[in-house]
Parts: structure tokens; C-alpha cells; sequence
């Protein structure tokens, strides 16, 4: 990848990581659920989702 894309990927993904802690403290988001698959089709439930939604490995 060029130099800017690269900066730009991290900026952006900076970015959404900041967003995760709002979107995970509260009770909007059923996370447990989620993971569980509560209300979903079979074809739609989270699979590898972590414990911690912040580790999440880093993208290619």
C-alpha cells in the first residue's frame, strides 16, 4: 500500500477503535446476546467474536 493509504487506514481505524468502549458499556447493545446469537438466524450468528472487543487482532 502507498504511504498515505497506510496513513489513512490507521487514522481510520484509530478512529473506530475509539469508538467501541460507547458502543459496548452501555445496555443499547446486547453484546452478550450478540455472541449468543439470541434473535438471529442461524446464518447470521457472531462467530469469533473475543471477550474483549478491544483485542481484536489486526487487519490485513
Amino acid at each position: 500500500m502507498s504511504d498515505w493509504r497506510e496513513e489513512w487506514r490507521e487514522s481510520n481505524r484509530a478512529n473506530w477503535d475509539e469508538r467501541i468502549p460507547v458502543h459496548t458499556s452501555g445496555q443499547f447493545y446486547d453484546i452478550e446476546g450478540f455472541k449468543a446469537g439470541d434473535g438471529m438466524s442461524a446464518d447470521c450468528r457472531a462467530t469469533n467474536v473475543p471477550e474483549n472487543p478491544l483485542s481484536y487482532p489486526e487487519r490485513s
